[in-house]
């Protein structure tokens, strides 16, 4: 066993996730909210995973060693003790859907007792930065706050890294609580590797699983960002929604590059052809279906 005793904590992130921090002034810690999506999408599955040699027997799926856990109605903190007067960046890449719209998060959403319509779960990052995010195409959009036509590398993947994490016996101890019932607990033992754990959040349709072959369609210039509007019922706007709109596909990779060393957690088959199976081997010349984008938004003050 590992006997370090403290760890580099990294977790990566995709699909339909709002990050936001405790406060108006960015103050720590940086809140990922999972929103309670509307009927009008695809079934989306909210979830955290961490490396493990041997299923524990509760995954959701395990698949190349790691172990997903369902977080629907859940939510957790990732990192040590909160450090007083400590500030976060939204990551930059992560569309601001408070300028989307003029609208900020209500604070209630970050409390264990969030309204249940709205929040479908949330992973707290107590501490930490943004270290590098993917973009799979660039994107047009049009926030209300300026009314001029942004064209933005939006990040489907974010990689968050939070530094010197106490340990337990070379094991990072990670709590979900219940939402409307704190004392309703599960908790979780991530073995440390050489001084590192990865976590992996995501909220992803079915297709986005890493065990499932894409049927999506490709992408092509002018598809909007699927489900995006979802992050609008989060800050509870019913009005005009502002929607991003690829607008350029050229030279973006068709994964997230670091993903090459490790196994992949979201999209595993981005330029997935409809309808078909991706054969041994074989790789497409153009982007597929994009996963829906990380992004971020400022609370209430």
């Amino acid at each position: 066993m590992d006997t370090t005793t403290i760890a580099v904590v990294v977790v990566r992130m995709t699909g339909i996730l709002l990050m936001t921090p405790s406060d108006s002034n960015d103050a720590e810690p940086m809140h990922v909210l999972m929103p309670r999506l509307s009927t009008a999408v695809p079934t989306h599955f909210a979830q955290i995973g961490y490396r493990t040699l041997v299923d524990p027997g509760n995954c959701v799926p395990y698949v190349d060693k790691i172990c997903y856990l369902n977080m629907d109605g859940w939510y957790t903190e990732i990192g040590s003790q909160r450090n007083p007067g400590g500030k976060v960046t939204l990551p930059p890449n992560a569309p601001n859907v408070s300028d989307g719209v003029n609208m900020r998060l209500a604070k209630e959403l970050l409390t264990d007792a969030p309204d249940p319509t709205r929040v479908r779960a949330r992973v707290t990052l107590l501490a930490g930065q943004e270290t590098k995010s993917c973009a799979l195409a660039k994107w047009r959009w049009v926030p209300q706050s300026t009314g001029a036509e942004q064209r933005l590398d939006m990040a489907s993947v974010v990689d968050w890294r939070i530094p010197n994490v106490p340990l337990s016996e070379g094991r990072l101890v990670i709590v979900r609580r219940r939402f409307h019932e704190p004392n309703v607990t599960d908790t979780i033992h991530v073995e440390s590797a050489n001084g590192r754990i990865e976590l992996f959040v995501r909220h992803v349709i079915y297709d986005e699983l890493d065990h499932v072959v894409s049927t999506q369609p490709r992408a092509v210039l002018g598809d909007a960002a699927q489900h995006f509007d979802e992050y609008y019922n989060l800050l509870g706007h019913s009005g005009d929604r502002p929607i991003p709109y690829v607008s350029d596909l050229t030279g973006y990779p068709k994964r997230c590059a670091w993903e090459d060393q490790t196994p992949v957690f979201h999209a595993p088959r981005p330029f997935g052809r409809p309808g078909g199976v991706r054969a041994l081997g074989e790789d497409f010349d153009s982007p597929g279906m994009l996963s829906c984008m990380v992004a971020s938004a400022r609370p209430e003050s």
